[in-house]
């Protein structure tokens, strides 16, 4: 799906869809499609993103340990695969 054609407000607040998600909330969002293992800015898919409190993994479309963000950083992962998701009002 191209992300341009979608009429919705999306967010890209990913500091915010941490802590939404650090709180039990499930997301419904845009995951950028992988081409040859690179993220695809224009194309993406819809996602059901989710935090898993028992494995302490993120779901956003690829699964993230969160033991591993001191590797590479929550907000920096959502910019590389343009994370894009329904923001809870």
């Amino acid at each position: 799906m191209k992300l341009s054609e979608l009429k919705y407000d999306l967010s890209t607040d990913y500091d915010k869809l941490y802590h939404l998600l650090k709180d039990g909330n499930n997301i419904v969002g845009f995951f950028a499609i992988s081409m040859n293992n690179v993220p695809d800015m224009e194309y993406s898919t819809v996602t059901m993103m989710s935090y898993n409190r028992n494995f302490k993994t993120f779901d956003i479309g690829l699964t993230l340990f969160e033991i591993d963000f001191d590797k590479t950083d929550f907000m920096e992962i959502c910019k590389n695969y343009n994370i894009k998701y329904f923001d809870l009002n």
